[in-house]
């Protein structure tokens, strides 16, 4: 009885029944987060623009959203800049607001890819804003 319990188990493990991956396991981003956007050059990697605001994350479940308490030049104070998917410990999909029209300056959701350091506490976006031909780094660190 024991064998086949022991075999139950390892079938559910290998075939995904059971999975280690909720939002109570991921990490609780609800909170502020010193935010540095910076831009750089797509031929280069010069840096462009460096801007310092302070983003309130509210985390329901595995989603997130993140709001500019201060805000720039394109998205505004008390506006979303980031949202996305948490999938255990990691960010599963990311997107940041920014200019999807330079002449419009229209504001659109631009995939990104994130990465999760510092035990939770430094969460590091990266897209590539193909309107502007800027690549975009968002360094997100918490507050104590």
């Amino acid at each position: 009885m024991k064998t086949k319990s022991i075999v139950i188990i390892l079938f559910m493990l290998c075939f995904g029944t059971i999975t280690s991956s909720s939002a109570e396991e991921a990490y609780n981003l609800n909170g502020a987060w010193d935010a540095i956007i910076t831009k750089t050059g797509a031929a280069s990697s010069t840096k462009l623009i460096d801007e310092k605001d302070v983003i309130n994350i509210s985390q329901q479940g595995n989603q997130f959203v993140g709001i500019r308490t201060i805000g720039g030049k394109f998205v505004g104070k008390n506006e979303e800049m980031v949202k996305g998917k948490l999938s255990y410990k990691m960010v599963d999909e990311v997107f940041i607001r920014y200019v999807s029209d330079p002449i419009t300056f229209n504001l659109s959701w631009i995939d990104g890819r994130a990465t999760i350091i510092d035990e939770g506490n430094k969460i590091v976006i990266q897209s590539f804003i193909e309107a502007t031909g800027y690549f975009e780094t968002v360094t997100l660190t918490r507050q104590k």
